[in-house]
């Protein structure tokens, strides 16, 4: 039978119009490292990410244990869905490590809708250079070589892994170019576009090179097993010493040199066993928030309530897709709607907010208690973790006026 919506009451309308207004003005102000642990002369990017108005009077924090090498750069982005307009601003900085130790970027704040509101600290671990460099045997008496390093060796189903590929010279290097891009077989990529490519310093057996990042990946495995990631060629143009002129405008003139990286073995492993009952296949590093609309006092079988879900983090979205929330009996779910799809980049991947909206209408009269929840595999942690929304406890009646309960209606039939 087909569900008839009465008219919401006056006071209903105000609590709901209240509630989204609430929900969309409510500012924050996020900051956010691509990094917490840095290797020493090391770089990172400070993002701080400002979303529910628009923010002026940036108050940046002190840097004070780190150099700015850039910033403060600015992005503004609009995202419209099913009619729902979103809008989020972010500022950036480029740092650079200057010593090892343990330091905290103190709060930075902003002046939104006529308040100040203040973002999370920071604490940066900076560490001595190791890295995953061959040693000085590997390297030999090499002028200049090609690295591919992994985030990880080993890594779960739907865990996303960061392939960065390096350039290492002790000689001058006027240009390079991709000859060949590594075969990835069975694994999804994403190629990261805004990475730091500054170059930095490292010693092998005592000589030192020029180390450069020159591309970043994001790789997930759908299914267990051991993937290679391939090698990867370049050509190089080393600049020669000259003493007169030099080539074409006398720039100095270069010398071809063709490179190869190692190929890598990644090996993927199944999730574990006892995923929680409202595990939908996400994996990454999420965190949740979430409520009703509204919480109405007057609720009868022609009315419906609006649970809004709120996920932001890293890993493989494609498994975020409109999570099936767990409901009491009694109650139907409407077609899940995805009200805003957001992403970023950092230096350590890109950052997704998916927003979800959930229509709930009750299929009979009698007393509730919603208490939403959505499970994932936090690669953090290694576990299974669960979000839950406050439970909400309501006692729905009958549309016609009557007060029921579930079981008086169960008697009746």
């Amino acid at each position: 039978m087909p569900y008839l919506f009465r008219a919401l009451s006056l006071p209903l309308l105000l609590c709901l119009a209240t509630a989204q207004t609430v929900l969309a003005q409510a500012p924050t102000l996020t900051a956010e490292a691509s990094d917490t642990r840095v290797e020493l002369l090391g770089f990172l990017r400070v993002t701080y990410s400002v979303e529910g108005g628009e923010g002026s009077n940036f108050r940046p924090p002190d840097f004070k244990d780190f150099s700015i090498l850039g910033g403060p750069s600015r992005q503004s982005t609009t995202t419209i869905v099913n009619g729902r307009v979103s809008s989020s601003f972010r500022i950036s900085y480029n740092l650079a490590t200057r010593r090892a130790g343990t330091f905290v970027i103190p709060p930075a704040s902003i002046e939104i809708d006529g308040r100040r509101v203040t973002s999370n600290p920071l604490t940066i671990t900076v560490v001595p250079a190791a890295g995953e460099s061959p040693s000085a045997r590997e390297v030999g008496n090499a002028e200049v070589f090609a690295q591919t390093t992994l985030e990880k060796r080993t890594a779960f189903v739907g865990e996303r892994v960061l392939v960065e590929t390096e350039l290492l010279n002790r000689v001058d290097i006027r240009t390079y170019s991709v000859l060949s891009a590594p075969e990835l077989g069975g694994l999804q990529v994403d190629q990261l576009r805004r990475f730091d490519s500054y170059p930095r310093q490292r010693s092998i057996g005592g000589t030192p090179y020029q180390l450069t990042r020159v591309q970043l990946l994001e790789v997930f495995a759908t299914l267990p097993g051991t993937y290679e990631i391939g090698a990867q060629s370049f050509e190089v143009g080393i600049i020669e010493p000259s003493g007169g002129r030099g080539g074409f405008f006398f720039s100095p003139p270069t010398r071809p040199k063709k490179i190869t990286t190692a190929a890598k073995t990644l090996t993927v492993l199944p999730l574990p066993t006892g995923a929680p009952a409202d595990f939908n296949g996400v994996v990454g590093r999420w965190s949740f928030e979430g409520g009703f609309r509204q919480n109405p006092s007057d609720l009868t079988t022609a009315d419906a309530l609006t649970f809004h879900l709120r996920a932001r983090g890293r890993g493989d979205v494609t498994r975020l897709n409109s999570p099936a929330l767990q409901w009491p009996a009694g109650w139907r779910v409407l077609p899940v709607k995805t009200t805003r799809e957001e992403s970023f980049e950092t230096d350590t991947g890109t950052v997704f907010v998916r927003e979800f909206e959930y229509t709930l209408v009750p299929e009979r009269a009698g007393a509730s208690t919603l208490a939403p929840s959505v499970s994932w595999f936090d690669v953090g942690t290694k576990r299974y973790e669960t979000w839950r929304a406050e439970p909400v406890a309501l006692t729905v009646r009958e549309a016609g006026g009557r007060q029921a309960t579930a079981s008086a209606e169960g008697d009746d039939r």
